[in-house]
């Protein structure tokens, strides 16, 4: 699911102008989407901004990272794109993370028909992650 703006509530995520990678979904429609069945949230190129989908009120320490590349398995698609490490901290360190989400940069979807989607930016979820490899 491609994602221009969102907001959190309970098990559900509130999408509004969202679209499928399979077209499913109009635009300018509201969906609600159960978090746990969600594969990959992807921001559109053309709508990518620094702190897009955050409270902006709220600051941030800055933490320095490394992009590590890597190709991540869901079975019906690939997802290649930048992990990002702390100092010391490896990509199985941030797969074992309590956090369900996972984030990547400069992210290239590829699904099992072929098809390629960029992306600037996407989430996905870890528990349908089958593997991951470093490239």
């Amino acid at each position: 699911i491609a994602v221009r703006g969102f907001a959190r509530k309970s098990e559900y995520i509130k999408l509004s102008n969202c679209t499928r990678l399979d077209s499913t979904y109009q635009q300018n429609h509201t969906v609600y989407v159960k978090k746990s069945a969600i594969h990959v949230a992807a921001i559109i190129a053309s709508e990518a901004k620094e702190g897009e989908g955050t409270n902006k009120k709220q600051n941030y320490p800055f933490m320095r990272k490394h992009p590590v590349a890597v190709s991540l398995d869901l079975g019906r698609y690939t997802i290649a794109g930048n992990m990002h490490c702390l100092e010391g901290q490896t990509v199985q360190d941030v797969l074992e993370d309590p956090r369900v989400f996972v984030p990547l940069t400069s992210v290239t979807i590829t699904s099992e028909n072929n098809l390629e989607y960029t992306r600037p930016f996407a989430a996905v979820n870890k528990n349908k992650i089958e593997s991951v490899r470093e490239l």
